[in-house]
């Protein structure tokens, strides 16, 4: 009885310890762009993944994946997004399917977390785009981009949410939104471009 309790207050000890560590990344990152006095798209879209993050509750990422988002030279909100939209739930610590009710409440939160995560991405590109200094700069500057716009205005209804914003597309897009400066800087050059006309 003694080394179960044990056992069990090591496995909950480690799994409160990731989600901290998680927590802890996407703060820090908070306290950067504040330092910084950055401000903008990046830091309401790292707000509203840490108050996502929280709902998940007891739900751990593995460990290798909070080693990707708290060393990376980018930006923690964005490669755990990035990470979700490319290879989904497999990111996070699953039980097993044999454990019914722990699974079932697992995935559904997973599922609502799927929505929250595309919608946060529409949204920030958005906010991204409202910033550049001429109407299509992010459709011009990114092709997948401008193929899921159309997707999205068009035939949205026919397509599943993977066929929208898939693993495929949805790494080609973060590559990009991750240096948001140098797409401005690029926009900026394209604008000065047509005024000369």
């Amino acid at each position: 009885i003694i080394l179960s309790l044990f056992y069990c207050t090591q496995v909950y000890s480690s799994s409160r310890e990731k989600a901290t560590n998680l927590l802890r990344c996407l703060a820090k990152e908070e306290q950067n762009i504040h330092e910084n006095n950055h401000g903008g798209p990046l830091y309401k879209l790292n707000q509203k993944i840490i108050n996502q993050v929280v709902l998940l509750n007891s739900i751990q990422l593995k460990a290798t994946w909070i080693m990707k988002i708290c060393h990376t030279q980018s930006s923690p909100t964005l490669v755990l997004m990035e990470g979700f939209l490319t290879e989904g739930p497999q990111i996070f610590e699953l039980p097993e399917p044999s454990a019914l009710s722990e699974y079932a409440i697992t995935m559904a939160t997973l599922k609502h977390f799927d929505r929250v995560i595309r919608q946060l991405t529409l949204d920030h590109l958005a906010t991204i785009q409202s910033q550049m200094p001429t109407a299509n700069c992010l459709e011009g500057e990114i092709p997948s981009l401008s193929a899921m716009y159309e997707d999205y205005r068009y035939i949205r209804k026919y397509l599943t949410k993977d066929k929208l914003l898939g693993p495929k597309r949805a790494k080609k897009i973060f590559s990009h939104i991750r240096d948001v400066d140098r797409l401005e800087k690029k926009c900026k050059k394209k604008k000065k471009k047509i005024t000369k006309l």
